[in-house]
């Protein structure tokens, strides 16, 4: 063999160990985080995406069909929540699959996307080499498992859009360089982020000050990122007034008369369990990683953080996904600071066992949440506390170390069944139990009916209408114009200005209810009672009862906390002997 032919071979030879000795590096770096994807994976496949995401991937599907949003259907909100779930559903349809595995799928991925931009911003910075695989899966974990219930819902996807933002300001707040293709890729996903709430901006604009603080204002000022955003946003805003302008006619005034001032008071919120669950996380980010909050990226998150929970209490819902961008930002910003760190690596990890276990018991025996909430809450006060203490006495950091990783793991079981949104234990029965006895009965109906709801809540009808292979049958996914009517007028002491003032609302949504009744004749009614009082509301009501004519009673839920009923069109079924005193006495509340 020749000297360059022995050369030759040598590269080679170098060029394949060294190959070999990247790829051990790389699945060492990235097998706890595909640990827990696969945790995240099998989790979502134990149960269904959450009845809002199943009312949008209707109106996807009906988008697709042709039909016209703000006309053909009712959406509170603007089309960027619909068409954030259209590219899912036509997949879906072309690979003929469900639609709601589509949506999962779509959600990982957009959640690998968002870590790699992430990573790419990041790269060159301190901090991104200090939380090394323990960092990266902690992000996993807060990206895919905290959502829980709310995984794939708008303000998950919205957080995964924005969080490359975040990163790209964060590494440019510590001197390092970030490429211009890198930025505005993250400044578009920020638009995407923006466009789906408006009310994100407060999460971007949380982060300013510190960022001009780290790089000066001019710097701020000429910050490219911040220009695409707003691009996007006046793009978004430009495509609604042109092809969507029913909705800045017809809709936005009704949301603005009657689902915005419906909203819990200020002081409900600050005593729910979002705001103690944020707090208790800032508290130990103050504390247990106090050494660490200067650093760009844990305070650029945990600045992004404070806006979300501005956002949170301006909606004034209380809904547990609405709270996740606040908990999900404070907690990716522990847990990237505490495995940055060798000291607090095994308070993190050893959290995690902690939390799993607690998780494992609430499947057990359902009892063990109502523990869980009652000590999870003054254990984590507690544990900051002492650890703010801790250092004054060096013979008690054991204790209060092993005092922390309990009361860490038990706020972290907090925001999770927070998101499972099993305080009352409803839904978690429903993901893990066969179908309800209501699924069944109309499973023997007839394939594929068409399906309406009575109903303020949209988890009733919509959600229902999908598990049993059903059409909506329904231009509203909920009666969320009575509803609100009945909220306002209930907080206003039953004012008879009030009164008045709404009556022009509910009227409205009591005709278009009778309306679609009438022209699409569905085959089942479900009727709830399960939020708010609406069989005897329907029957007492001449023109409703008269468009419920030729319906009959068919199954009943037999909840414990209020019943839900489907009625069938007579001409499906006969009069069932079981059911026919029911029957009748529905008949005497028409």
């Amino acid at each position: 063999m020749t000297a360059s032919g022995e050369l030759a071979a040598g590269a080679r030879v170098a060029a394949d160990v060294e190959w070999r000795r990247r790829l051990k590096a790389a699945s060492l770096a990235l097998s706890p985080a595909l640990a827990v994807l696969a945790v995240a994976v099998l989790l979502q496949a134990r149960g269904s995406l959450t009845d809002d995401i199943s009312w949008l991937i209707t109106l996807s599907e009906k988008t697709l069909d042709g039909q016209r949003p703000y006309v053909d259907f009712i959406e509170v909100n603007p089309p960027a929540s619909i068409f954030l779930y259209v590219p899912a559903v036509a997949m879906a349809r072309l690979l003929a699959v469900s639609p709601e595995f589509m949506v999962s799928l779509f959600c990982f991925l957009a959640i690998g996307a968002s870590l790699a931009l992430c990573a790419g911003a990041l790269r060159h910075t301190a901090a991104f080499k200090k939380a090394g695989p323990l960092g990266l899966a902690s992000a996993v974990a807060v990206l895919a498992i905290l959502p829980a219930h709310e995984f794939a819902q708008r303000e998950h996807l919205a957080i995964i859009a924005g969080l490359p933002l975040f990163a790209a300001l964060a590494a440019r707040a510590s001197g390092a360089e970030v490429g211009v293709g890198l930025r505005t890729l993250a400044a578009l996903g920020a638009g995407v982020m923006v466009a789906i709430k408006p009310h994100f901006a407060l999460m971007i604009v949380a982060t300013l000050p510190y960022f001009a603080w780290r790089v000066g204002w001019r710097s701020l000022v000429a910050s490219l990122e911040l220009y695409v955003v707003a691009a996007v946003c006046a793009l978004y805003l430009t495509a609604i007034v042109v092809f969507f302008p029913e909705y800045i006619e017809k809709i936005a005034p009704l949301v603005v008369a009657v689902y915005v001032p419906a909203r819990d008071p200020l002081l409900v919120l600050a005593e729910g369990v979002a705001v103690k669950v944020w707090c208790l996380f800032a508290g130990f980010l103050l504390v247990t990683a106090r050494r660490k909050i200067g650093d760009p990226l844990i305070a650029t998150l945990a600045l992004a953080s404070c806006g979300a929970l501005l956002v949170y209490l301006a909606q004034g819902k209380g809904w547990p996904y609405q709270s996740y961008p606040a908990i999900g930002l404070m907690a990716l910003a522990l847990g990237l600071a505490l495995s940055s760190d060798r000291r607090d690596v095994r308070q993190l990890v050893a959290s995690v066992g902690i939390f799993i276990l607690l998780i494992a018991a609430t499947l057990i025996d359902l009892v063990v949440i109502n523990y869980l909430f009652f000590f999870a809450l003054p254990l984590g006060v507690a544990a900051i506390a002492l650890q703010a203490l801790g250092a004054l006495s060096p013979r008690w950091r054991p204790v209060i170390a092993s005092l922390s990783e309990l009361a860490l793991a038990g706020v972290c079981a907090m925001a999770y069944l927070w998101f499972m949104e099993i305080h009352g234990a409803s839904l978690w029965l429903l993901h893990l139990y066969p179908p309800s006895p209501l699924e069944q009965a109309a499973a023997t109906l007839k394939p594929h009916p068409t399906v309406l709801s009575i109903t303020q809540r949209l988890e009733v009808g919509p959600p229902f209408a999908r598990r049993i292979g059903g059409v909506w049958a329904q231009r509203v996914g909920a009666l969320w114009l009575t509803s609100g009517a009945r909220r306002i007028i209930a907080d206003s002491g039953d004012d008879p200005a009030v009164i008045a003032r709404m009556q022009p609302y509910l009227r409205l949504d009591r005709d278009m209810l009778i309306d679609d009744i009438n022209r699409n004749r569905p085959d089942i009614v479900v009727i709830s009672n399960r939020y708010g009082e609406y069989r005897n509301w329907a029957f007492a009501d001449p023109l409703i009862a008269a468009a419920l004519a030729d319906y009959q009673l068919y199954a009943s839920d037999d909840a414990a906390d209020g019943k839900t009923f489907l009625y069938a069109r007579a001409s499906l079924i006969g009069l069932r002997p079981s059911l026919s005193d029911e029957a009748a006495g529905a008949g005497d509340a028409r």
